[in-house]
């Protein structure tokens, strides 16, 4: 299975340009999330990195952490990272021990997680009771109640960093249109 943790978007679809449908769908098993930061002035003027131990990075092969420059956008797949010991979810947040870190002021240290419901075969969403909240296709998330996600719908964290997420075959999608935009995210 192939682990992406805050790649650039550009970078990806580079990196992926010969591959097809199939031989995605075989290698990525787990949704995608292409997040991306507001450009607020407050982030602009307040912003800074929450780093990893800069060999925790170059061990597990992963880039560095979601930069928040405002005009790039990464891509994370929704995985365990091993970076804590919530085996039955995979967090978000500005601390260095989630599973997808995001560098936003208005992200708190552990955010949010999602899991995987079995007996449902989706993914769910929940907000943990972060400070600044969090909305799901445009309705806010009460605090620790699962929200159940479809892909190529989107989450906004803390008001200013939107993740949309993705399966593996519509982000596949989504990666051709990418491209053919001449590496210009198309409009979700």
């Amino acid at each position: 299975m192939g682990q992406i943790h805050s790649i650039k978007l550009a970078a990806f679809a580079a990196q992926h340009d010969d591959m097809d449908l199939d031989l995605f769908k075989a290698r990525y098993k787990v949704p995608f999330l292409l997040v991306e930061s507001a450009p607020s002035k407050e982030n602009r003027e307040k912003s800074f990195r929450t780093l990893a131990p800069e060999e925790d990075t170059k061990q597990k092969g992963q880039s560095a952490l979601l930069d928040s420059d405002f005009s790039e956008q990464y891509v994370s797949t929704v995985e365990k990272s091993g970076r804590n010991a919530f085996k039955n979810m995979v967090t978000i947040g500005r601390s260095v021990n989630n599973d997808i870190i995001v560098t936003s002021l208005s992200v708190s240290k552990l955010h949010a997680y999602f899991r995987y419901d079995s007996e449902l075969g989706m993914y769910t969403v929940t907000d943990v009771g972060s400070t600044n909240g969090s909305s799901y296709d445009g309705e806010n998330l009460e605090p620790n109640v699962p929200r159940l996600l479809s892909s190529r719908k989107t989450l906004m964290l803390g008001g200013s960093v939107r993740c949309t997420f993705f399966t593996p075959s519509h982000f596949f999608e989504f990666l051709e249109l990418f491209r053919k935009l001449g590496g210009k995210a198309p409009k979700r």
